[in-house]
């Protein structure tokens, strides 16, 4: 049987070509490509969460360095803080603070005549101020003493140990005398909304922390 190839044939074939080809183009443009261009923004939307998430987490890692710090060297004096830390060494380490004085000292230059008598006080920057405190302390016995004297030493805030005296000891109490300058900068004031936070109770509620 012999097939006769005319110009209908022709044309159908063409006609085919071209629908075949329309219909690829316009499955691609109806369906594939809204699929790639919704890929592609997928893509770079999470490339933008990952970078608002490092961003935060770098700004955490900010907020909490910044609030450590503060621990250390806070922004204002907290003494309220301090009698607090205080009152939790005395009964961590079984001790009585039976007598406290508290110097509120002003900063760098403006040193008082006692600071300047101590190294340690007198070589502090312009910017930082300085409180001191002076305790005298009961312990029931030697451990007792040392783990006060470190628990102390040991708290978060920056605190330097300026003189340690000891008072006449029985075989049942441990009695010494202990002052250290605790350090605050002012000048942080700009860092004041990451400053660590604290829970007091109301002024009414308070009681004296230490006995008189």
């Amino acid at each position: 049987m012999t097939i006769r190839w005319s110009r209908l044939h022709s044309l159908l074939l063409i006609l085919v070509i071209v629908l075949a080809v329309g219909i690829f183009v316009a499955g691609y443009m109806g369906f594939i490509q809204p699929l790639e261009e919704q890929v592609i923004d997928i893509q770079d939307e999470i490339d933008l969460q990952e970078q608002l998430i490092a961003n935060a987490e770098n700004n955490n890692e900010s907020l909490d360095s910044s609030t450590n710090l503060q621990l250390q060297l806070p922004i204002d004096k907290q003494t309220d803080q301090m009698l607090v830390r205080l009152k939790e060494i005395q009964e961590v380490s079984n001790s009585s603070i039976n007598q406290y004085t508290i110097e509120h000292r002003s900063t760098g230059n403006e040193a008082t005549d006692a600071e300047s008598a101590n190294d340690q006080t007198s070589a502090i920057p312009n910017n930082v101020g300085s409180i001191y405190y002076q305790l005298q302390v009961t312990s029931g016995n030697y451990q007792q003493m040392y783990q006060f004297l470190n628990e102390l030493r040991e708290m978060d805030r920056i605190v330097s140990i300026d003189s340690l005296q000891f008072g006449p000891n029985t075989n049942e109490n441990f009695d010494f005398s202990v002052s250290f300058t605790a350090y605050y900068s002012p000048t942080l004031n700009g860092l004041r909304i990451e400053a660590p936070t604290f829970e007091y109770e109301p002024s009414a509620a308070k009681e004296t922390p230490f006995p008189e």
